[in-house]
């Protein structure tokens, strides 16, 4: 009924343009974590689903036990502190980011923010995290 309600009010112009709009900033977000030194593209993206996990780079690189406390440390601040809600999974041990977007009220510069605050919180973290190795 929700589906059904949304389209009628929508229509197909709307529910394409709304559509359309999910892929867009999808592309955007692939594009931000290709073009950045600190963030991998897990897997291609498919359809509105990015994979992605933030790695530190230079003479800090962490364990993979490191980078996924790292990953879900970042990923509990960014909830905290009310700026996104982003999901995380695990392949072969790899604990990873997984962004889906799929909010209509989602715009180019919520992405921009999202990534310039995770990878903000990745930074600062690192330090800690690295430090716990060394303890």
């Amino acid at each position: 009924l929700k589906l059904w309600l949304a389209w009628q009010h929508l229509g197909d112009h709307g529910w394409e343009a709304m559509v359309d709009g999910y892929f867009s900033l999808a592309a955007q977000a692939e594009e931000i974590i290709h073009n950045h030194p600190s963030l991998v593209l897990i897997a291609p993206r498919q359809s509105l689903n990015i994979c992605f996990q933030y790695r530190p780079q230079g003479d800090r690189a962490l364990s993979q036990e490191r980078r996924n406390e790292l990953t879900l440390k970042i990923r509990q601040a960014l909830i905290e502190k009310g700026l996104a809600m982003v999901n995380y999974a695990e392949l072969n041990g790899d604990i990873f980011f997984r962004l889906v977007i799929c909010n209509n009220q989602t715009k180019p510069e919520d992405i921009e923010l999202f990534f310039e605050q995770l990878v903000e919180m990745g930074h600062r973290f690192t330090g800690q995290v690295a430090q716990a190795v060394t303890v």
